[in-house]
């Protein structure tokens, strides 16, 4: 039963997304704070990446759908009447989608590219070590079988 209670002069939101948790996140807001102001702490939150997303309160349901983007947080009806829970609102984005290079490219990681430099390292010193053997062994070999020099 969802129980309309007057709230200080402050709440505490309990933020969180509906599929990526660790953007999770509690901020105690004004009461008079707005749905669309709301938004735009979520969006900054993600670098303003997050081009479209929707708002619920406490689940994800259609009857939870925050779409008045005007309307007060203090005002909205949650399960727990008591004035210090914290409200939980989630929210369900669909990331930008860019196709710059840049942005697809992988992130260079510096401990696989020092990987990569030492494989690369250990193979040249082994084709070197591998090409002086050959080098001695063919300088050996030239010198088996021929007479002395006189």
């Amino acid at each position: 039963m969802l129980v309309y209670a007057p709230v200080g002069q402050f709440l505490t939101l309990q933020v969180r997304g509906v599929v990526w948790r660790v953007m999770d996140f509690v901020e105690r807001v004004p009461a008079s704070m707005r749905v669309f102001e709301l938004r735009n702490l979520i969006s900054r939150r993600h670098g303003d990446g997050v081009m479209e997303f929707t708002l619920y309160k406490e689940e994800k349901t259609a009857r939870n759908l925050l779409a008045d983007p005007a309307a007060a947080l203090g005002e909205l009806e949650f399960a727990s009447s008591a004035p210090d829970a914290a409200r939980v609102i989630y929210y369900d984005f669909e990331p930008r989608l860019d196709d710059c290079p840049l942005l697809l490219r992988a992130p260079y990681d510096i401990k696989i590219g020092a990987l990569h430099r030492a494989e690369e390292d250990a193979k040249r010193e082994k084709e070197a070590r591998h090409a002086a053997l050959r080098a001695s062994h063919g300088s050996v070999a030239s010198g088996v079988g021929a007479s002395p020099a006189r």
